[in-house]
């Protein structure tokens, strides 16, 4: 009997059994949860997938805490933790992820002292910290990610020496940045 490797659950209101019944899908490869309750015991229902490979956990309200579940999923090459309050005592915890590719932190409170628990990623090559708390003190953590292809840095506070800095550092990474202008005013008519 084939056995379930995808599982999405969008704007569901999930209780304690519903994540204890997702626990026992062994051979789930792929599971995302958006805009959920964050589960009353955290993310112990984790510990049972161990199959999965890619991870999407998004606006459920994590804690940094309920990170030390996702930082035991040795096989995740995807993750995404955007819009959870999580900050860099979470990222402490996902140093673990030695095969992750993809890391989406996008409205995450991270900051650019937490950006070293990722250097230890050398498969990443892909991430996305949008409207995170980066600054320039984040450029020379960036710059030991040596694989990386894309990066979004997208409503951070860097500057452009820092992107500049990165950008001549990481050659064939493809940084998203626009510079801050002003905004234009609006006349009317």
């Amino acid at each position: 009997m084939p056995q379930l490797e995808k599982l999405s659950l969008h704007r569901i209101d999930l209780r304690i059994d519903d994540f204890q019944h997702i626990a026992y899908l062994h051979e789930l490869l792929w599971l995302e949860i958006t805009k959920s309750s964050r589960p009353p015991d955290g993310l112990a229902f984790l510990s049972s997938l161990e199959q999965l490979w890619l991870l999407r956990l998004h606006s459920m309200k994590l804690e940094d805490d309920d990170l030390r579940q996702v930082g035991s999923l040795h096989r995740l090459l995807r993750l995404d933790l955007s819009g959870n309050p999580i900050g860099n005592l979470g990222l402490a915890h996902l140093s673990r992820l030695k095969k992750v590719t993809s890391l989406v932190l996008v409205d995450t409170q991270i900051s650019s002292d937490g950006i070293g628990h990722l250097v230890g990623m050398s498969d990443l090559r892909q991430l996305d910290l949008a409207r995170t708390k980066l600054d320039d003190n984040a450029v020379d953590d960036l710059c030991q990610l040596h694989n990386l292809r894309e990066l979004d840095l997208c409503g951070t506070n860097l500057t452009s020496e820092g992107v500049s800095k990165l950008r001549r550092e990481l050659g064939r990474c493809l940084i998203w940045w626009p510079e801050r202008t002003a905004p234009s005013a609006i006349t009317a008519y």
